[in-house]
């Protein structure tokens, strides 16, 4: 249970540098971008739609992503 406690933490990292990544220039070329991008994106994609939905100005899927994920890892470290 404490290895996917850890792997949820660095999704959650994961998540986290891609927002940032977003808001600087950095080349979309760049090899640590690629491995973001592609671990990121299958999940972030599926939540993008709900942004969509609500036609709000920003994306919030990783803001969703985020809390998500945050709510499975307190449910394993109290309940399992």
């Amino acid at each position: 249970m404490i290895i996917l406690i850890k792997l949820i933490d660095l999704y959650s990292l994961l998540i986290v540098v891609r927002a940032v990544i977003s808001w600087i220039n950095i080349p979309a070329n760049s090899k640590i971008y690629y491995y973001i991008y592609k671990l990121t994106e299958p999940v972030l994609e599926k939540l993008r739609t709900i942004s969509l939905r609500l036609n709000l100005p920003f994306d919030i899927s990783p803001i969703i992503i985020l809390l998500i994920l945050n709510y499975i890892k307190k449910f394993l470290i109290c309940y399992v």
